[in-house]
């Protein structure tokens, strides 16, 4: 069977009107791995689906998740005049035990830095991202929880919030333990002497 063949077989994707479409092109290196190309002179990039020597094809969907909402965040918090600096973004995609071993759940963890970035804009720009501008995003099953969309702040927050409370608490059953132990060791010389 020719290629012709093969792509005489596909139907293609009706058009809708907006940004035209969308055309790369993956081209096997060997073993799991290709070299996946934008159409035109644009650099490849290595997709290894055995991960040795590039992201696999689900790190690369979680790669472009990332920027596009990254992308998106910088444009917002761009147009308040609050630029960002710098912008790094950790995404886990929980994986069903099965096959096809799909996503089944995504946290997306931001850590950004600006001078004139406020914390209640820079969650708000990522809210607007993830739900309502980011194209990837949209692309996948809408059913997919996108859970626990965080900035480091907030995690360092809940931390801070939470570790003096574990100090108070330790150190409150220390004493309540001393406490017993001195009431024990009177009790003794005084039950003794």
């Amino acid at each position: 069977m020719s290629n012709s063949d093969v792509t005489d077989h596909i139907a293609p994707a009706p058009l809708v009107a907006g940004k035209p479409p969308t055309h790369v092109t993956a081209s096997w290196a060997g073993d799991h791995r290709f070299e996946a190309r934008r159409k035109g002179d644009f650099p490849a990039i290595r997709i290894d689906s055995s991960g040795k020597t590039g992201p696999s094809p689900v790190d690369t969907l979680l790669i472009a998740l990332a920027s596009c909402a990254g992308t998106d965040v910088v444009d917002i918090l761009g147009k308040r005049r609050t630029p960002v600096t710098s912008l790094d973004i950790d995404v886990t995609g929980e994986r069903f035990n099965d096959v096809p071993s799909r996503i089944t759940g995504i946290t997306m963890t931001f850590r950004m830095a600006g001078d004139l970035i406020e914390r209640v804009h820079a969650e708000r720009a990522i809210e607007l991202a993830v739900t309502k501008y980011c194209s990837v995003r949209d692309s996948l099953d809408p059913n997919m929880p996108v859970f626990d969309v965080r900035t480091m702040e907030n995690l360092y927050e809940n931390r801070a919030i939470n570790t003096p409370n574990m100090i108070l608490k330790t150190v409150g059953a220390m004493g309540l333990m001393g406490l017993v132990l001195a009431i024990v060791g009177l009790y003794g010389l005084v039950a003794y002497g």
